[in-house]
């Protein structure tokens, strides 16, 4: 018998087909869920990678407002030259001011050359200080000699202590005038 007409290999042969049949729709299903998964996936990578771009043009803009700002910036700055000539001619004003130094008056200078000066100046003013001194005991002395006569006048003795007050205001005015004619 030939292999067509035998019925378990007609049951063989449809079995079998409907088997790949069916393994052919389940391989076609999952090829359109693949294909479906991937473009899916490509669509989003797209989208990411688009919006990507947008963020990375923005920096991109910021960046170079900032570049641009930092240029205009520097354009304010003063040049490296400008510096070196205004540095160099700062250096030598400073080296001509040393060379004539010697020409201008210093206080260690002054001091010195008018040493003499300055101590008749210090001695004098030594003097003065000592006859303000003794004016001022001279004008103690003859506030004290009115307060005597105020008091011996109020008890009623002013004549003798119009004499006695005399007596010590003439003295002390004496004393004075010998002090200041002597330099003491």
């Amino acid at each position: 018998m030939p292999i067509e007409n035998n019925k378990d290999y007609k049951e063989d042969i449809v079995d079998t087909q409907d088997y790949v049949d069916r393994r052919l729709d389940h391989e076609r299903e999952l090829t359109a869920a693949r294909d479906k998964f991937i473009d899916e996936k490509l669509s989003s990578i797209e989208e990411a990678r688009r919006l990507a771009k947008i963020e990375q043009d923005r920096r991109l803009d910021t960046m170079n407002e900032f570049r641009g700002q930092l240029k205009d910036q520097a354009a304010t700055f003063i040049t490296k030259d400008a510096v070196e000539s205004k540095f160099n001619s700062v250096e030598l004003e400073i080296d001509t001011l040393n060379k004539d130094s010697n020409k201008y008056m210093t206080v260690e200078r002054f001091d010195q050359s008018h040493k003499s000066l300055i101590d008749k100046i210090d001695t004098k003013f030594e003097v003065y200080d000592t006859k303000l001194l003794n004016e001022e005991k001279v004008t103690i002395r003859q506030d004290a000699t009115q307060q005597l006569l105020d008091k011996l006048a109020a008890n009623g003795r002013w004549l003798i202590g119009l004499s006695i007050a005399t007596a010590i205001s003439l003295a002390g005015l004496a004393l004075a005038i010998i002090k200041i004619y002597m330099g003491v």
